[in-house]
């Protein structure tokens, strides 16, 4: 019933939809009342604060968002100009009669320039592809109109985003925001429009679109980041004691490493002394604790492969428990495939006493295969022990990250907004330190249920909302 409107439907159309409603409804009820019992309160705190959070909103600077969308029009306005086949009749002979011509951030047209200019074009210009990344980087000076595409793009994903907050901004300057409470597998948020999970990073035209979030007077953004929570949660949950001894002692997580493998003992700072060392070891623990082979690392890290060969057996020859945590989740999962019976549904049980579900778990060509849920559906994915660790490790971050949000809710500081594992809070000014302070501490005490774990976190005060 996709574009139908209510009064313009024929009474049978009507009573057609209304049944379906009501069924519906009726379905719903019945699933809640067979299974909603096994819905923690805790969680039920937590999709109860997200829906809150997010129909409360965040504050907003018209004025400013007015200006830089209008700004960013004009700006859009002459980078259309300096692309070549902006008035070139489309390529589909149909759209063609039709007088449509090529959009103006058509691979094929641009990919056609690259070859009429004699440019190697990647194999993707897809905005997040290191090929592509590289090769904008390398001709957007020689030729002008590589670099009006790639303005082009970046003020286009600039212009919707801030045409959507504008449109949804409320009477008082506030907007509400669509968050899809454990949207994703492993139970973190899910952003909906405007996606405030992946809001565009950066200035385009000047314009930022992060810093149109902005506390109304009176009032600042407490912003409080968890500190490389993932990394902490991945060596607490393989029982990795030295690598956790080291990290109690040491805020800085990747100096803790270097120091618990023996690869750097000097006195002093690793950060100030060693940022080269540091800088390995930071690639070590956010690229390969989930089993990433050569490779792909060379390839996401942007070293050479020789180097990603040496740092990927490094990684493994060095963190023993984390590779063996890997075959642990990989064996149970083997083990759901080769049993007997028709229970192939395979569960992870974490710390805080919520599970992971993996259905129907069989095997596919030598690989594991189970469904998950993915946009609404069971879809069947293959799985190993490194994906298993990395789905462990999100939920259970995830866990301890909402539990501080709901902390920081009871001690009366109003979260208005959360992404990924960052709070950003709402405070008066005349006492913004001391809260800031407040929810620092928050963030940095583990759950009863993760005694161990060592945390940390840090943050800022800002009128207006960065990262």
């Amino acid at each position: 019933m996709k574009g139908q409107r209510w009064e313009a439907m024929s009474p049978e159309f009507r009573a057609e939809v209304e049944a379906y409603a009501l069924k519906d409804a009726e379905n719903c009820l019945e699933i809640w009342l067979q299974h909603g019992h096994k819905w923690p309160e805790t969680e039920r705190e937590i999709s109860s604060l997200t829906r809150h959070m997010a129909l409360r909103g965040v504050p907003l600077d018209i004025p400013g968002l007015e200006k830089d969308l209008n700004k960013l029009q004009l700006d859009m306005w002459d980078l259309r100009r300096v692309i070549p086949w902006k008035d070139e009749p489309h390529r589909n002979a149909t759209k063609r009669r039709k007088g449509e011509t090529m959009a103006l951030l058509s691979p094929i047209a641009l990919r056609e320039a690259c070859i009429a200019n004699g440019l190697e074009a990647p194999g993707s210009f897809a905005q997040d592809d290191p090929e592509a990344e590289a090769f904008f980087e390398e001709y957007s000076t020689k030729f002008p109109w590589v670099a009006a595409v790639r303005d082009y793009r970046k003020a286009g994903k600039h212009q919707a985003t801030m045409a959507t907050m504008l449109s949804r901004a409320k009477e008082d300057g506030w907007m509400s925001y669509g968050l899809k409470y454990a949207g994703a597998h492993t139970g973190r948020d899910a952003g909906d429009n405007p996606n405030m999970q992946n809001l565009p990073k950066g200035l385009v035209s000047g314009v930022d679109v992060r810093a149109k979030i902005k506390a109304p007077e009176g009032y600042t953004l407490a912003i409080v980041d968890l500190s490389q929570i993932e990394p902490r949660c991945l060596h607490w949950l393989a029982e990795d004691n030295k690598t956790l001894q080291y990290i109690r002692q040491i805020p800085d997580l990747y100096e803790a490493q270097a120091r618990a493998w023996g690869i750097w003992n000097e006195e002093g700072s690793m950060k100030k002394v060693a940022p080269e060392i540091r800088h390995m070891m930071k690639q070590l623990a956010l690229g390969l604790g989930y089993g990433m082979g050569a490779n792909r690392f060379s390839s996401v890290a942007g070293v050479e492969e020789s180097k990603a060969l040496y740092l990927t057996q490094l990684y493994r020859e060095k963190n023993r428990p984390v590779t063996k945590l890997w075959r642990t989740l990989e064996s149970a999962m083997a083990k759901v495939a080769h049993d007997k019976g028709d229970d192939k549904d395979f569960e992870i049980c974490l710390p805080s006493g919520r599970s992971l579900k993996y259905r129907g778990v069989t095997i596919v060509a030598g690989k594991l295969s189970a469904s998950i849920p993915r946009m609404g559906k069971l879809m069947p994915l293959k799985f190993w022990g490194g994906v298993l660790t990395e789905n462990l490790v999100q939920a259970t971050a995830r866990d301890v990250f909402m539990h501080q949000c709901l902390e920081i809710e009871k001690s009366g500081i109003p979260v208005i907004m959360r992404v990924h594992d960052e709070a950003v809070c709402l405070v008066k000014l005349d006492e913004a330190e001391a809260k800031l302070e407040q929810i620092i501490k928050l963030m940095s005490t583990a759950p009863a249920w993760a005694e161990g774990l060592p945390l940390a976190a840090e943050g800022s005060l800002s009128q207006t909302y960065k990262k």
